[in-house]
């Protein structure tokens, strides 16, 4: 059996999905306010998935923003998502 932590105490980050660019967008908080960056890598890493969609869900709704776990594989959008 392998022994992972339970989901909510994994670090996860803020994504959302850009149908105009066909991939997923990262959010990133700077001195300067919160950003959406390409980069997974560069985003702003939460302790927990529970932080992370709790911060999702303070966003406007049209922004439509998730949690995802840190290190999960970028989504691409296939042309008929468009």
């Amino acid at each position: 059996m392998i022994n992972t932590p339970p989901l909510d105490i994994r670090p996860a980050i803020v994504a959302k999905t850009s149908y105009a660019r066909a991939c997923e967008l990262y959010l990133r908080r700077t001195d300067r306010g919160l950003q959406w960056i390409d980069d997974p890598g560069g985003a702003t890493r939460f302790s927990s998935m529970h932080d992370a969609v709790r911060t999702a869900m303070r966003l406007p709704a049209e922004t439509r923003a998730y949690g995802l776990p840190a290190g999960a594989a970028p989504s691409r959008l296939s042309p008929e998502h468009h």
